[in-house]
């Protein structure tokens, strides 16, 4: 070949190349879920890809940073000639009426991408701890609550901890699903906040979700989000269904940052005292109140234990002993086993997605229970409690059903129902939300819709 024709096949190849790099990425943004309406007020940021990546900088790096207003009519956007990677978009709604909406995009992998807006949650007060791993206070650190995921060219919402690593916000909106995250500046701010800085932060999602989950350690960034923490953990009050065994809230008390390995981690442990108030809601609570019943109304039906009598005296001891060796007794033992081993006696749902994996997780806090430290660990409070509340209702049954046999059976017929309970815990949010979604009401238009 001569040098005209490498010219020639050398301009083919870099045009063949731009025409494979160069995508176009667009889709609609809509209102928040069920009924999400076109959001035809809203804009849509994108973040380019780094090498290495480090986050957005709207302010002083504009070659990695995009936005664009929606068509008014079809709340349609688009990105052309973008380049392979990895890019985050964030849709903002201009008439402030919701909170932004985030997606991760795949170039070439994806090109259309549709993104819904978060309806907020009331504002409600949030205070924590920082400190690292080992141990010592963050004092002085820039540090703010926003919701998941946030908009880049909004800097403010910054409060600065104390020399105690303490710090308060008096009124944090959240998203309805609690999807947000916690953003910490990894510099020390000692000689004052400086907001005209931007600084690749710590990020940890703070999130009831009664969904997708409560997990307590922090994991591995994803790709393209390099100091963006996953793990998760709960605040807020969490999602229940009237008589049925509730979810309990899981709120942070501290937050561990190391800050070596970029990780953050929730303290959620209970102290005793803590502990204690736990149990002892549980004995007044709705389902506390109304599952004993279901039992002593079966156990009636079926005459069991024949030798109690029936009518109205018979069930209202058929209660009374289902309530004591499921409630009261139980709960009195669980107590003592938990609070010295510092075992945690709530329900911590998954952290997946997919209802087997969801399920197997159920099935498995029934042996397997979150210690303080946020470790794991076999469930002695659970098993000791069944089992042992079993041998205790001997006292009151009839001899004839006062067995060690009898009392392991019913030890272990209430780790079934506890299994039960906690598949009930971990699928309150989806059957709450089918709910929502078959009788709730219309969704409201969104500013600017025509």
């Amino acid at each position: 070949m001569n040098s005209f024709q490498w010219v020639v096949l050398a301009l083919g190849l870099t045009l063949v190349s731009n025409a494979q790099e160069q995508v176009e990425v667009g889709g609609k943004v809509w209102g928040p879920p069920p009924r999400g309406a076109a959001a035809t007020s809203a804009r849509v940021n994108i973040c380019a890809p780094h090498n290495p990546p480090r986050g957005c900088d709207p302010q002083n790096d504009s070659d990695s940073f995009a936005s664009k207003v929606v068509d008014r009519f079809t709340a349609a956007y688009e990105f052309l000639a973008l380049r392979t990677g990895t890019y985050e978009l964030v849709a903002v709604d201009n008439s402030g009426q919701y909170l932004p909406g985030c997606k991760t995009v795949v170039v070439p992998r994806q090109t259309k991408v549709d993104i819904e807006l978060q309806e907020p949650d009331q504002a409600k007060p949030f205070k924590s701890v920082l400190h690292d791993e080992k141990g010592h206070v963050l004092a002085f650190r820039r540090v703010r609550v926003v919701p998941r995921c946030f908009d880049w060219e909004n800097r403010a919402g910054f409060v600065l901890t104390d020399a105690q690593g303490r710090f308060e916000i008096p009124a944090l909106v959240l998203a309805k699903d609690r999807q947000s995250v916690i953003e910490i500046d990894k510099t020390d701010q000692s000689s004052g906040p400086r907001a005209d800085r931007y600084t690749t932060p710590l990020l940890v999602n703070v999130a009831f979700r009664s969904t997708e989950t409560s997990q307590q350690e922090a994991t591995a960034p994803a790709e393209g989000q390099s100091g963006v923490i996953q793990g998760q953990s709960v605040i807020g009050k969490p999602q229940s269904i009237p008589l049925l065994p509730p979810n309990e809230e899981i709120t942070p008390h501290a937050w561990t940052v190391n800050l070596a390995t970029g990780t953050v981690s929730p303290d959620v442990g209970l102290t005793v005292s803590e502990k204690f108030g736990f149990h002892l809601r549980r004995l007044y609570d709705g389902s506390s109140l109304f599952l004993p019943g279901v039992v002593a109304a079966i156990q009636q039906a079926r005459d069991a234990p024949s030798e109690w009598p029936e009518g109205a005296s018979g069930l209202g001891r058929r209660y009374a002993s289902a309530y004591g060796y499921s409630v009261a007794v139980r709960n009195i033992l669980s107590f003592g086993i938990d609070a010295p081993l510092r075992l945690d006696p709530r329900y911590f749902p998954s952290e997946r997605r997919g209802p087997w994996p969801r399920l197997k997780h159920a099935f498995a806090q029934t042996l397997v229970t979150q210690k303080d430290n946020g470790g794991r660990t076999v469930n002695y409070w659970r098993v000791g409690s069944a089992y042992g509340a079993g041998f205790v209702s001997n006292l009151w049954y009839p001899v004839l059903h006062a067995t060690d046999g009898d009392a392991a059976l019913r030890g272990t017929t209430a780790l079934g129902l506890d299994t039960a309970g906690n598949v009930i815990r971990e699928f309150t949010p989806d059957m709450l939300r089918v709910t929502k979604h078959v009788f709730g009401r219309k969704q409201p238009r969104l500013a600017g819709q025509n």
